[in-house]
């Protein structure tokens, strides 16, 4: 079982990812507001932070760069819809990218593939 946070302002995908993953043995906590992430998983120390990149106010991407600019073994799934997703999720320093639209099996897979990795090292700005 992983501690695993999901940031997303779209309620009804976080009520979802929140049940797909707790019905696969995980702690799941959401939040829909990006602003409190940061501070949120210093103190709390998750596992895996699961991330949309649109979201209002600190964007994904910000969120993710914040965290690599700390001292934190966190591993990061970033998710979109956005065609160059992928691309602003690895350099802001996520783990992985979860393309949307996605099925419950492949939140669980995504999830549990980031898991087994080590987390990507802090960003050269730290």
């Amino acid at each position: 079982m992983a501690r695993i946070f999901v940031v997303n302002d779209e309620a009804d995908l976080l009520d979802l990812v929140g049940m797909v993953l707790e019905a696969a043995g995980h702690e799941v906590v959401t939040r829909t507001i990006s602003s409190d992430v940061v501070r949120e998983v210093e103190e709390r120390r998750p596992d895996l932070v699961l991330i949309d990149l649109i979201m209002p106010g600190m964007t994904g991407d910000q969120v993710i760069a914040e965290l690599r600019a700390r001292p934190l073994d966190v591993r990061i799934l970033a998710m979109s819809a956005l065609v160059d997703g992928r691309a602003r999720a690895m350099r802001a320093g996520a783990d992985a990218f979860l393309p949307k639209p996605f099925d419950a099996d492949a939140v669980v897979r995504y999830v549990d593939d980031t898991l087994k990795r080590k987390p990507r090292e802090r960003s050269a700005r730290a």
